[in-house]
């Protein structure tokens, strides 16, 4: 038997895989904290309300072709015309 724990967002109702990925946020008045006054948001949520920064997504450039990339490459582009040769020869 497995259990299954879902974690919610109580600002945007998103679905995140681990409770760790929601941010447990308190209202305090005075001295007085009271857990009726907590609720658990995600991090999106968290950024548009400026509590923190949002993730800046960082765009990677497409790595270089290896030499294996480049023979493959080489080797297609050669068997494609020999195919394509092989069609006209036939129609002659």
């Amino acid at each position: 038997m497995s259990r299954i724990t879902t974690y919610t967002c109580d600002k945007c109702k998103k679905t995140v895989k681990e409770s760790g990925d929601l941010w447990p946020i308190k209202v305090v008045f005075g001295e007085f904290c009271s857990e009726a006054h907590k609720v658990d948001w995600c991090r999106d949520c968290c950024a548009d309300m400026g509590l923190v920064e949002p993730i800046k997504e960082e765009r990677r450039p497409f790595p270089a072709p290896t030499l294996e990339d480049i023979i493959r490459e080489i080797a297609y582009e050669e068997a494609s015309e020999v195919i394509s040769n092989s069609h006209i020869l036939r129609r002659k």
